[in-house]
């Protein structure tokens, strides 16, 4: 079997979920490519083509509506020809609302023969919505080959130079507006816990070029913010951070927050669990769904005095037995080789260790 992700390869994009999958599926023996222009040129010298984002078709830009015609052209010509699959990653894009690029979407969804969700969240609607359509759940994979959970709290925040006796609160990965920055930063300011320290690596860090455009000032302001409350015990990078570092942010924290005020799935709920987090997040689609199933903690994005509430119980409960029962759930749900079978699974479509909506 032959299987084609339809992203940029490693060198262009440097995603540990591609990586770690494709890698896990070539152990077991199966072909596996990375591209986007062999999703355009040769769709036919492939079993599987695989569409983990639908902007990843287009390198990640905005398509542009001829763009859209000829994609829509090349799902007619390719359907039936190969097996289409698509994983569910977002309902749609993050803070880009261009026409085009939820039409590209919309086409996706309309055109795979099977959709991959990785929770229970919206699956009822998408089955009614595509009826015709094979829908199967399959977990996000922790990234077991890339992140050390090794690695002792004092390790780690020696490194960081971090005390050993403050309660440290991790928000890891891009902030995608400036309402998620401010949304953390304040309600890390007044809640009401002693030697607090708050590790917001990229808070500082307009990543995303759309929100860049548009709210520029905003985001000088709030990196400005930033830097003036490092003295309160936010701390946050400049940079990257590198894979290699990772580790011992997780490392480091008592609990990890998750800062998104719009969200289906999330990356840092599994690695969180695989590093024996408790986990406080949004209590929105499937990361609200799985926090509420593991007796973690959820709030209300939109109301400050839910996250501060949901920040101090992480901080009175008994978190050795959360952490404990949150790895033991990632080594049971979430491991790199068992979701790579469940891949494999539906791209042969037997779906008798996956949950099928027919």
């Amino acid at each position: 079997m032959k299987i084609l992700f339809v992203c940029p390869s490693k060198k262009l994009f440097n995603n540990p979920f591609i990586i770690e999958l494709s890698s896990a599926m070539k152990k077991l023996g199966y072909q596996v490519n990375t591209s986007v222009s062999e999703f355009w040129k040769h769709p036919y010298n492939y079993d599987i083509i695989h569409i983990q984002w639908p902007h990843a078709i287009f390198n990640f830009s905005t398509p542009t509506t001829t763009e859209i015609i000829q994609l829509k052209k090349h799902f007619d010509n390719i359907r039936g020809q190969v097996q289409l699959i698509y994983t569910r990653h977002n309902e749609k894009p993050h803070y880009n609302n261009d026409k085009n690029l939820r039409e590209c979407y919309k086409l996706v969804e309309e055109s795979v023969d099977a959709i991959i969700h990785l929770g229970k969240y919206g699956i009822d609607e998408l089955k009614k919505r595509f009826s015709q359509t094979q829908h199967f759940i399959i977990p996000h994979h922790i990234y077991e080959n890339i992140y050390n959970i090794k690695i002792s709290k004092k390790e780690a925040r020696t490194k960081l130079h971090i005390p050993l006796n403050d309660f440290v609160i991790l928000s890891f990965g891009a902030f995608r507006n400036i309402e998620e920055a401010q949304m953390i930063i304040d309600s890390f300011k007044i809640v009401q816990i002693p030697n607090k320290r708050l590790i917001a690596p990229s808070i500082g860090q307009p990543l995303n070029l759309y929100v860049r455009r548009r709210n520029i000032f905003k985001w000088i302001s709030a990196w400005r913010k930033s830097f003036q409350l490092k003295r309160k015990h936010i701390y946050f990078s400049k940079k990257f951070v590198e894979d290699k570092e990772v580790s011992y942010y997780f490392a480091a924290c008592d609990v990890v927050l998750i800062q998104r005020k719009k969200i289906l799935n999330s990356g840092n709920l599994p690695l969180a669990f695989y590093f024996s987090k408790v986990v406080i997040g949004p209590n929105i689609g499937n990361v609200g769904i799985t926090l509420r199933e593991t007796n973690n903690y959820t709030f209300n994005p939109n109301k400050l005095n839910s996250i501060t509430s949901a920040i101090e119980k992480a901080y009175r409960s008994d978190r050795s037995s959360i952490e404990k029962a949150n790895y033991l759930y990632a080594k049971e749900k979430f491991t790199l080789n068992k979701i790579a079978l469940m891949h494999i699974n539906v791209y042969n479509l037997k779906s008798a260790t996956i949950i099928q909506y027919t």
